[in-house]
């Protein structure tokens, strides 16, 4: 009898190669499926916390009026909206189609619901910011912070610039927490 003949062995032990290449695999399967769900969570949350607009319907413009806290006159067209809800919230609204700025906003603005003041020097600025991301131009006219009633004072910028162009008046709203 030859020493490599099988000496009665059951059949199911399986050689050392094949036991490796089984938990290589099952191995491989698992970090796959880690990081694709790792993946997966981020693209969700990006879609739950990050719009951006350029076409409306009333859905949408109900949900620009309601973060806004403002109420969007039937005469105006709604052209970009940004918004990101993640841990420092900010909104970008770029709306056209405007006749008169003071008008737009006795409608948008109730009265009592909102103090308009002339711009800080930081709202310049991150005004100029806002009109470029949207892809408004930054040739204002007139500028304003607001303050809403109801709000506490410091934790969030609001400000509106006011623009022309051979369609009227434009304006680009820009909203952001801390």
């Amino acid at each position: 009898m030859e020493m490599n003949e099988n000496l009665g062995r059951p059949n199911y032990y399986r050689p050392k190669w094949k036991k490796l290449r089984g938990c290589l695999t099952a191995f491989i399967v698992a970090v796959v499926l880690f990081f694709g769900l790792i993946f997966y969570s981020m693209i969700s949350a990006r879609r739950q916390y990050h719009k951006d607009w350029d076409k409306f319907d009333d859905e949408r413009i109900s949900y620009a009026e309601r973060i806004l806290d403002m109420e969007l006159p039937d005469d105006v067209t709604a052209e970009r909206f940004i918004c990101s809800t993640w841990l420092d919230s900010y909104v970008r609204f770029w709306v056209s189609g405007i006749d008169d700025p003071q008008k737009f906003l006795e409608k948008a603005y109730p009265a009592g619901e909102c103090e308009i003041s002339p711009p800080t020097g930081e709202s310049l600025d991150w005004l100029a910011y806002v009109a470029d991301d949207v892809g408004a131009g930054h040739d204002f006219t007139e500028i304003y912070d607001l303050k809403l009633k109801g709000k506490n004072d410091g934790l969030y910028d609001y400000c509106i610039g006011f623009g022309k162009n051979d369609g009227g008046y434009y304006a680009v709203i820009g909203y952001r927490t801390y």
